[in-house]
């Protein structure tokens, strides 16, 4: 609540702790016109809040799909990713192909 008190009144405030540069921002577009300023400030804690939410949201996931993967690997039933699959040795001769005689 005060981040959005501090937002309308002077915007640059408001976004201090994000960083160089989105407080920068934030105080250009408040020299160009206050609303701009506004709205910028708005939408940085905006995009903030929600990232808040989503790394809490997927922490879970995370720690579901890991129980999901080791419960799968010890009854036995792991499903084989692409990039895990032995690799096929070729019958052809790499000598054959390129610049022969070099």
């Amino acid at each position: 609540m005060k981040r959005k008190i501090l937002a309308v009144v002077f915007p640059p405030f408001a976004v201090v702790d994000k960083g160089c540069g989105t407080y920068l921002i934030a105080f250009i577009l408040t020299c160009l016109g206050w609303l701009p300023g506004i709205i910028y400030a708005f939408v940085v804690l905006k995009l903030e809040q929600r990232n808040k939410n989503n790394s809490t949201g997927n922490h879970a996931s995370k720690m579901q799909s890991r129980t999901t993967a080791k419960s799968n690997a010890s009854s036995g039933t792991s499903q084989q990713s692409p990039f895990n699959r032995p690799r096929r040795m070729s019958s052809n001769n790499n000598q054959s192909s390129g610049w022969q005689g070099w």
